[in-house]
């Protein structure tokens, strides 16, 4: 799936393609994409691009006046720029000779386009947590909101509710640039982590961010290949820190990785749920 560093890239290259230009005609092929009724998608037509912007993994597109098309790619969502509408498009929208065309690969379509005239009340932003380069996220908002919490500190991390746009790919990276244990228990941070935390979050992810505008370039892409990771989807490889082997925990629809000496004092994890050490 594509988390913040994706997203982010993929809504600067889509800014200065399309912001100030006007929407010539709009095309709904697959319906289930669109989450809302009102206002009609045939709204968007003649209307012009002010801005693009991100919130967590949401995509924004403002449009003059007070219309707003918000997208979530979800896990196999893309948005590309053709010259024809494509046969596995799912809605599109003609600027000029182009498309801009909203995709999804795969057999889920899960993806998401919705329509509205006020963000202020857009239900899913009210949910989501601090964007992790905003001034709200601090190392005293994490140790309260882990104070408390069961959950381990992975799964705090990629909770969108606690903090928007992480994901599994760079909740390892991150924690492994933090030297914390992603199954410790979020009530046991202590403030020197909580302060690790923060500086790997935004560290990590600013440095995603630059790698990925070196691959992608200018192109709509929502570039998922990770070359770049130290951890994730790196089982068996030498840790980059110390040399040992990385190590990880599977599950039925992802893994946690980690390197044992680094990050959780010599301790190997079981790969199964029942592990004495994940209780």
């Amino acid at each position: 799936m594509p988390e913040l560093p994706e997203v982010e890239v993929l809504v600067k290259n889509l800014k200065k393609m399309i912001v100030q230009r006007k929407i010539r005609d709009v095309q709904l092929i697959k319906p289930y994409i669109l989450k809302t009724a009102k206002p009609s998608f045939r709204e968007l037509v003649n209307r012009r691009v002010q801005d693009v912007r991100r919130r967590g993994k949401y995509i924004i597109v403002e449009l003059y006046p007070t219309l707003f098309l918000i997208y979530h790619p979800k896990l196999t969502g893309s948005i590309v720029r053709n010259n024809i509408v494509r046969r596995d498009s799912s809605f599109a929208l003609k600027m000029g000779n182009d498309y801009i065309l909203f995709s999804e690969a795969g057999t889920k379509k899960i993806s998401e386009i919705y329509l509205i005239e006020g963000i202020e009340n857009f239900k899913p932003f009210r949910l989501l947590g601090p964007d992790p380069f905003s001034q709200e996220f601090t190392p005293q908002y994490i140790v309260k909101k882990f104070r408390g919490q069961g959950s381990w500190i992975f799964t705090m991390l990629i909770n969108q509710r606690f903090i928007s746009g992480i994901g599994k790919a760079y909740a390892n990276e991150i924690l492994f640039d933090a030297k914390i244990s992603p199954f410790k228990p979020a009530r046991q941070i202590t403030t020197e982590e909580a302060e690790n935390l923060y500086i790997s979050t935004r560290k990590v992810l600013r440095k995603a961010i630059k790698e990925i505008e070196k691959m992608v370039g200018d192109r709509l892409l929502l570039q998922e290949k990770r070359p770049f990771t130290k951890v994730y989807r790196k089982k068996g490889k030498p840790c980059p820190v110390c040399s040992t082997e990385i190590e990880w925990v599977s599950f039925k629809d992802y893994a946690i990785y980690y390197c044992p000496n680094c990050q959780t004092g010599g301790k190997i994890f079981k790969d199964r749920r029942l592990s004495k050490f994940l209780k």
